[in-house]
């Protein structure tokens, strides 16, 4: 009974990876290669087990065609900035000279530190900076560059300023990469063009949604070198993007 439970599971997590494939045909004909999306199945399929989690696999929420680039071009001489902390923290960790991270939950945020302490990597600092409750914002969008706010309805009235500002107190171009996979991701996207250094990479997470049009508008505005990676990642049944901008001289 078991085998056949096991066996009916799997069938239904392979026509749910086809079932996301036909979709982005018909929505992006020319996003995902049939070598890609066969490439990626077994990562995709081992993420979705019960129990598996970016803490423990180490690994950025990141579309997979994503992840794998950022190895390609992570080194030790690298400093990371993040927005948002998890498994891409170690991952980060692990690979280049420095993380910085800012998040926005205290409890997740210490949940990352233990692991990373766990581990005894040193090379991180890890900023804590939970939204302000605010009446001023009635009028404000999350597409909004400028709006400091989160789309999600759990932060209604609050200002994510302090959070995306957090990056200012750093010098231009400090950043060889920027990873924007936090709230107010627009605002943060604005705050990460003069931080990140010649040729070096902003990265947007779920840049599909159309509130982050505004905000990918910017960046392409600049003629920056620009990679979509749009497919599957780790723990969605659904495909998603993630979009890259390498920073030109």
């Amino acid at each position: 009974m078991v085998k056949v439970y096991n066996e009916m599971i799997q069938q239904e997590l392979f026509e749910q990876y086809k079932k996301e494939i036909e979709r982005l045909k018909q929505e992006s004909p020319n996003s995902l290669s049939f070598f890609t999306a066969i490439r990626f199945f077994l990562p995709w399929y081992r993420s979705v087990q019960p129990g598996a989690n970016p803490l423990d696999d180490e690994s950025p929420w990141i579309s997979f065609g994503a992840i794998a680039f950022l190895k390609t071009k992570l080194s030790k001489k690298m400093r990371v900035y993040e927005y948002g902390v998890g498994g891409s923290t170690i991952f980060f960790a692990k690979r280049v000279k420095e993380v910085f991270s800012c998040e926005h939950d205290p409890d997740w945020g210490n949940k990352v530190i233990q692991r990373l302490e766990k581990l005894n990597y040193k090379n991180y600092n890890l900023h804590i900076q939970e939204p302000i409750l605010t009446t001023n914002l009635s009028n404000q969008t999350p597409s909004d560059i400028n709006s400091y706010i989160s789309s999600s309805p759990d932060f209604k009235n609050c200002s994510f300023q302090d959070y995306v500002e957090s990056i200012n107190k750093y010098e231009n171009e400090y950043f060889d990469i920027i990873l924007v996979d936090g709230r107010a991701r627009p605002s943060c996207m604005k705050h990460a063009i003069n931080k990140v250094s010649k040729n070096g990479y902003i990265i947007l997470d779920n840049a599909e949604r159309q509130h982050y049009l505004e905000a990918c508008q910017m960046l392409d505005s600049r003629q920056y070198r620009r990679l979509d990676f749009y497919g599957p990642g780790p723990y969605n049944l659904y495909f998603w993007k993630t979009c890259i901008w390498q920073k030109s001289n």
